[in-house]
């Protein structure tokens, strides 16, 4: 069974009984605004002009007290329980150059890479192409809701198997389930997100990340590789972490390191009060690392992955640094 959502024209699309509103319009094509996927950043907000639904998380940090005292929602927590009209400024349809957003069946296995992250690798039940950069969200049996997670290979061509980065977190849900996953049943909705490998800009690269925050920059440097970006192009690629036994995914980086014949640089970054005697790489915040090595800030198209607060430091230094905000891509998780 399927609910009509339109935007007071011929314009709409279909939505299943169970299935948000968000989720439902990008599989149709159109642009509606997002970048969480999962209701924690709000940029989804929008109300309902006609109709009714459902919020499974009616208390999401997306939606805040003002905006569902207007009786606001978030598109990608609303499931329709009848047809609905939209605002009309939300009929867009999606640039054509954008993979198709489909839903996928798959099963996922994880292997440690260290004591609290685990690779996490799906095969899925048909290809898929993506763009370097963009995520997918899980849909997993018994957790609630949805959880947004980065892909870490790159897509250029089609593939079946994709591989994430996921930490376990303590009290968690899903990453638990994920990262002891044995070929674990998934559902996937997937491409998303709108920090992408800008394929047509001519400038060097800054990729910058806060622990698995370094699945969709690893994604974004293998696809500039592919491109063949790199013949003219460099990647310095910084991850933060709080400790050497913190490092992980190194074998895949090296190995990105050699095939691009150097252009790729990685420079981990150690935050930890420890002495960590045997430790001869940099230390300190990736951002305030960041600031003392790369001297062309301004010239570099910069991309970031990690917790919010690393990310908002990182815009405070680019911006006072003079890095125009069209020169910075991030996708908002929170």
């Amino acid at each position: 069974m399927h609910h009509r959502i339109h935007f007071g024209s011929e314009h709409g699309f279909d939505a299943a009984v169970d299935e948000p509103l968000l989720i439902a319009g990008l599989k149709a094509g159109y642009a509606l605004p997002y970048e969480c996927g999962t209701g924690t950043c709000g940029t989804c907000h929008t109300s309902i002009r006609e109709g009714t639904v459902i919020d499974p998380w009616p208390n999401a940090p997306g939606l805040s007290f003002g905006k569902r005292a207007k009786n606001g929602v978030l598109l990608c927590q609303a499931v329709a329980t009848s047809d609905c009209r939209l605002p009309d400024a939300l009929s867009k349809k999606r640039e054509e150059f954008l993979p198709p957003v489909r839903s996928f069946e798959g099963k996922a296995n994880a292997t440690n890479e260290t004591d609290d992250v685990a690779r996490i690798s799906v095969a899925l039940d048909k290809p898929i192409t993506f763009l370097p950069g963009q995520y997918a969200l899980f849909k997993l049996p018994g957790v609630a809701g949805y959880r947004a997670y980065s892909m870490a290979n790159s897509a250029t061509t089609q593939t079946s198997l994709l591989h994430f980065y996921i930490r376990r977190v303590g009290g968690g849900s899903a990453s638990p389930i994920l990262t002891s996953a044995i070929d674990l049943p998934v559902q996937l909705v997937a491409p998303l997100g709108n920090a992408f490998l800008d394929s047509g800009s001519k400038r060097n690269l800054l990729c910058v990340a806060g622990g698995t925050g370094l699945a969709p920059l690893l994604s974004i440097a293998t696809g500039a590789l592919e491109l063949g970006m790199l013949r003219e192009q460099r990647v310095d690629l910084f991850i933060g972490v709080r400790t050497p036994s913190d490092i992980f995914a190194n074998a895949v980086l090296q190995r990105l390191v050699v095939a691009s014949a150097g252009a790729v640089q990685v420079n981990w970054c150690i935050s930890g009060d420890g002495q960590f005697a045997d430790w001869k790489g940099k230390r300190g915040m990736v951002h305030e690392v960041v600031a003392r090595v790369i001297e062309d800030l301004p010239e570099r198209q910069v991309y970031m992955g990690g917790p919010q607060p690393m990310i908002d430091a990182m815009l405070r230094m680019l911006l006072k640094s003079r890095v125009k905000r069209s020169q910075i891509r991030f996708d908002k998780f929170s």
